[in-house]
């Protein structure tokens, strides 16, 4: 798909030189669903995969952060994701959630057409669960990985 590109086109490389982004940092700024269900998502180019859309494993991890809103939880969790639809990268889009017991479920909407959507359930834990090593609230974490590195 990429062979009559040239790497500029699909890179995600930031071409201004800045701070280094945590994971947490991205996904707090692209994601925000207020208690009541309702909030927007912004995904910037950093989270894009092929040219002009969202990578499946940054829109799962959006959906898991927003869903946090609804419930914050630290418990070990399970995550669901329906990828029905691509979703584009810096395009204004309307999140859509709402919590049940110990589960909830996000959606990410384009003019009332649902493009992807997640369920985060409360799971049992059987071991010690691993340092995450960053948080929704980009306070700490590992450096934002891009594109060109995954597909490399």
């Amino acid at each position: 798909m990429t062979g009559d590109m040239n790497p500029r086109e699909y890179s995600t490389r930031s071409r201004a030189a800045g701070p280094t982004e945590t994971i947490g940092d991205v996904l707090a700024a692209a994601a925000r669903l207020g208690p009541d269900g309702r909030g927007r998502l912004f995904a910037p180019a950093r989270l894009q995969s092929w040219p002009g859309i969202v990578h499946g494993g940054g829109l799962v991890a959006l959906l898991d952060a927003a869903a946090r809103a609804l419930g914050p939880d630290d418990r070990p969790r399970r995550i669901e994701g329906r990828l029905t639809s691509s979703v584009p990268i810096e395009t204004p889009l309307d999140l859509e959630g709402h919590a049940e017991r110990a589960s909830a479920t996000v959606t990410i909407v384009d003019r009332a057409q649902p493009l992807t959507s997640a369920t985060i359930d409360a799971a049992a834990v059987e071991e010690a669960p691993a340092d995450p090593g960053w948080t929704a609230a980009g306070r700490e974490g590992w450096p934002m990985p891009l594109s060109d590195q995954c597909l490399a």
